[in-house]
């Protein structure tokens, strides 16, 4: 009996201790979870931060290009609408047209471009122009024929895409007629808008040219206002000068390269 409490009272201060450096041993751990714990979940935060503050920026600028998609839907919109009410204003030409140069002003169809309320007119060439009418048989596109009414009365044309945004505009013809000094016998500028939208355009022109003081700006002012005088040496030229275009499927207008198919001396006049 002695033996057996002396062991018992041996026993329970080594228990002791074990149980406590087991406690000691279990709160460090557990203080070591509770750190690593911590500072994920720091993490996390951080990283959940900067995640929403991309996902702003991300919702920000969309919302911007948003607005501004809708601003110009809502741009070509109005310039489809405004190609509508020109449309059933002033209507189709027919095809083969022969646009002159230069093209007699109707007198309807006018615009003011600076004055009146439709954006469409700002992508026209001069301040005062009239309208002729709309190509036909066009699938991708508008195309308007009309004149400028500040110059010469030179035809244009102008497409514009089913949205109402400009794609091409182009004068027609050449205005010849104004290059060449002397006195004009016979004089022919036009284009012909074929059906299949291809543009011919021609050019001919038989003029008498004085031979002598080329620069005498009076001689040439009597020669204009009184024809030929029987004192005056002179020579007929004939000027005959053609090109090809056309309006592609896309809208543009092109042409090519002018071809002087004959420039020549006609006759030569000796008068005494």
């Amino acid at each position: 009996m002695q033996y057996a409490s002396l062991t018992c009272l041996t026993a329970e201060p080594l228990c002791a201790k074990i149980k406590m450096k087991t406690m000691r041993f279990l709160c460090s751990f557990l203080l070591f979870l509770l750190l690593i714990s911590c500072e994920r979940n720091s993490n996390k935060i951080v990283t959940q931060s900067e995640t929403l503050s991309t996902q702003n920026v991300k919702k920000e600028l969309p919302s911007g290009i948003e607005n501004e998609k809708t601003t110009k839907l809502v741009d070509n919109q109005l310039r489809h609408q405004e190609l509508l009410k020109l449309l059933n204003r002033i209507g189709f030409i027919e095809l083969p047209y022969i646009a002159n140069y230069p093209t007699n002003s109707l007198k309807k169809n006018v615009f003011n471009c600076s004055q009146e309320k439709i954006s469409l007119l700002k992508d026209f060439y001069g301040n005062h122009i009239e309208m002729i009418g709309f190509i036909p048989d066009t699938t991708n596109f508008y195309a308007i024929l009309y004149i400028t009414l500040e110059t010469t009365q030179v035809p244009n044309l102008i497409t514009f895409d089913k949205q109402g945004t400009l794609i091409d505009r182009k004068a027609i013809t050449e205005e010849n007629s104004w290059l060449f000094p002397g006195y004009i016998i016979k004089c022919e500028e036009y284009t012909r808008i074929e059906k299949d939208l291809t543009l011919n355009y021609f050019f001919m022109m038989i003029h008498d040219y004085e031979s002598f003081d080329k620069n005498d700006e009076d001689i040439r002012f009597k020669l204009y206002e009184k024809g030929l005088n029987d004192s005056v040496s002179y020579k007929r030229f004939m000027y005959h000068y053609e090109k090809t275009g056309r309006i592609l499927s896309t809208g543009k207008i092109e042409f090519d390269t002018l071809n002087k198919i004959k420039v020549r001396e006609v006759v030569k006049i000796e008068n005494e």
